[in-house]
């Protein structure tokens, strides 16, 4: 208890000398905890985007890698690949396009995850065979395409995902 009166005193002299009136105190915290949640929401949408880049990283098992792929999505989620203009939606639809997307890759690796409030943006490398009609290699050559995807991130899932591979007909280095 005999710390007690130290401390209301210490308290008393702070607030004697303090030229800051208690609402602008009260607003500077009211910014610092505004931050504080868009760094979460930041956190937040990074962390989806690398977890989905890692499960697109399983492509010894595309099914399962699919299903864990598709637990990232919101029930009303559309996944478009803008290059060759299909999108899929719903649970279904996303395991759908995932597991044709895995079954047809040797490896997709994201790079680099840039993320904002509500948005991710994963940059990739994805070696696949030369199967897709744009291809212009011999078909069983493997072709390395890099890309980026353009999440929508809400309540912490994602709600859009847009695909927009870079192809060239060289193919790409790692």
């Amino acid at each position: 208890m005999r710390q007690l009166p130290a401390f209301v005193l210490l308290i008393a002299v702070a607030s004697s000398c303090s030229n800051v009136s208690q609402d602008e105190y009260d607003a500077v915290i009211a910014e610092r905890d505004s931050l504080a949640a868009r760094l979460a929401e930041i956190d937040e949408a990074a962390a989806i985007a690398a977890g989905m880049g890692e499960a697109m990283e399983m492509v010894a098992d595309p099914l399962q890698a699919a299903h864990t792929v598709e637990g990232f999505f919101a029930e009303d989620a559309v996944w478009e690949d803008a290059a060759v203009g299909y999108s899929a939606s719903g649970p279904s639809g996303i395991r759908s396009i995932a597991a044709s997307t895995l079954a047809e890759s040797e490896a997709m690796v994201n790079t680099q995850v840039f993320a904002g409030p509500g948005f991710a943006v994963p940059e990739w490398i994805w070696t696949r065979d030369c199967t897709f009609p744009t291809c212009s290699l011999d078909r069983s050559e493997p072709v390395v395409v890099r890309g980026i995807t353009i999440q929508v991130i809400e309540n912490g899932k994602i709600v859009r995902n847009s695909d927009y591979p870079a192809y060239s007909p060289y193919g790409y280095g790692p």
